[in-house]
């Protein structure tokens, strides 16, 4: 008599190997998601807090090319480098009252998270975004 595991049993073991990994997948990926996401939200409040300082020196918020990622020293010696999305690479999307002295911003990202409670839908430039500071 021969031992070992028949066809069936061997499938129901795959099935169920593939299964758990399937899970486990997903799951981690909501997880990476969300630390994505934090990561947007402290970079954006960083740059937050630098405007304002930059804002009690010059009276006034700083231009939109000052507050890119690339080379990112705009706003030296207030921050040393400014922080680019972590998925994208690319700014931030900042803006101002578009005068020659702002006297307000707007700060946008796009959260990956959609179970992320902060969510608003469709703001900002074309809709793009969903998240925002000022």
């Amino acid at each position: 008599m021969k031992r070992g595991f028949t066809l069936i049993e061997i499938l129901v073991v795959v099935s169920i190997i593939s299964l758990l990994i399937l899970i486990g997948f997903f799951m981690a990926r909501g997880q990476y998601l969300k630390g994505r996401d934090a990561r947007r939200k402290s970079d954006i409040h960083k740059i937050q807090e630098t405007l304002e300082e930059y804002e009690k020196d010059h009276d006034c918020y700083p231009e939109p090319d000052l507050v890119i990622c690339q080379p990112g020293t705009g706003l030296v010696p207030y921050m040393a480098q400014i922080p680019c999305d972590p998925a994208t690479g690319l700014s931030y999307y900042y803006e101002n009252d578009g005068l020659s002295c702002a006297k307000w911003y707007r700060i946008f990202i796009f959260l990956d998270n959609p179970s992320d409670v902060s969510i608003i839908p469709s703001i900002g430039p074309n809709g793009a975004y969903n998240f925002y500071l000022a």
